[in-house]
């Protein structure tokens, strides 16, 4: 195990910096939605993780390249047919 570690710390100081920008989106949904897989796979650029927190919202924490990716994803989940709304909660700058 200690191999891998050390490995691994090579590796990831070796390699360059990429800085992203990561945001925070509320989503409020239909009762009748199941839109988990379309958000998850539909968003160019963006990785993102889902959690529901009530029944009809889901925040998701979105991992963009650019800042214009995020204003591409979130307008993405503004036009799924089961989102009500998606809103912007917090925007974090890549360093």
């Amino acid at each position: 195990m200690r191999n891998f570690i050390a490995a691994v710390g090579v590796i990831l100081a070796a390699g360059p910096a990429i800085a992203t920008e990561r945001a925070y989106v509320l989503i409020e949904t239909a009762p009748t939605a199941t839109l988990r897989e379309s958000l998850e796979n539909n968003l160019q650029n963006c990785k993102a993780l889902l959690a529901n927190i009530y029944p009809h919202e889901i925040i998701a924490h979105l991992e963009c390249n650019e800042l214009a990716d995020i204003n591409i994803a979130v307008a993405q989940m503004a036009k799924d047919a089961g989102v009500i709304r998606a809103t912007l909660w917090l925007l974090m700058k890549g360093q």
